[in-house]
């Protein structure tokens, strides 16, 4: 069964040129010892650069990292955590076996217990949501954060940044991988005609996107709770 590589939106994600006005606001709610923030300032990266646990990877040109990044961060390949394309035999960033994405991230140095955070260099945005949302189906999305603003907030609030690489320690992960945030070709099928999944095309440089949104309300306690997930898809 073909599988569809459905990448999580994440909306809250600012563009580099606006990342000044949230930098300014901390969040209401601090988050539980269980999970980390989903978003983190250049300054509380600042502050825990040495952090024993903390693993950086910048997402974006090769170029861009090796001309600078912040210092003892690695650089991911964005293709090494998407099958390549292959017309009629895989799709556009089809998810890639398990075994493939624990190799990958085992050797940037990830384990169950890092902190991740993720930057893009420039104009990466959506590709750094890719990057969390794949870090989110092997069950490390509790331990990952994305830099607000990226790598340009960082040099422009002047924190240094390095041209040092440096070999980091091979990390270990046993993952647990979250099914129900990936849809293949047979939920969509199945799930089309129903009123709480609603599909829409899309196309934007000649390539055709499916977008699925999916909503359920429980209640708890008289509190009405609406559940979300949406996904996008680029087919063949």
């Amino acid at each position: 069964m073909k599988k569809l590589l459905l990448s999580a939106l994440l909306l809250m994600l600012l563009l580099p040129g606006t990342f000044s006005i949230a930098q300014e606001k901390a969040p209401a709610n601090p988050p539980t010892a269980s999970r980390e923030p989903m978003l983190v300032t250049v300054d509380w990266v600042a502050d825990h650069l040495n952090d024993p646990s903390l693993v950086l990877l910048q997402i974006g040109e090769k170029k861009d990292y090796d001309k600078g990044h912040i210092p003892g961060a690695q650089f991911l390949e964005y293709e090494s955590i998407s099958t390549p394309h292959n017309h009629g035999v895989t799709l556009m960033l089809e998810l890639p076996p398990v075994e493939q994405l624990v190799s990958v991230f085992e050797r940037l140095g990830v384990s169950n217990h890092s902190h991740v955070i993720l930057y893009f260099g420039t104009n990466w945005v959506s590709p750094t949501t890719r990057v969390y949302w794949t870090l989110d189906y092997l069950g490390l999305g509790d331990r990952t954060s994305i830099l607000n603003g990226g790598l340009v907030a960082w040099e422009a609030t002047h924190h240094p940044v390095s041209n040092e690489v440096k070999q980091p320690v091979k990390g270990s992960i046993a993952p647990a991988p979250r099914k129900e945030i990936v849809a293949d070709a047979d939920w969509v099928s199945a799930h089309l005609n129903q009123p709480a999944v609603t599909a829409a095309a899309t196309s934007r440089a000649r390539r055709i996107s499916l977008i699925l949104t999916s909503s359920t309300r429980t209640t708890t306690n008289s509190r009405v709770r609406t559940r979300s997930r949406i996904y996008f898809a680029a087919p063949d």
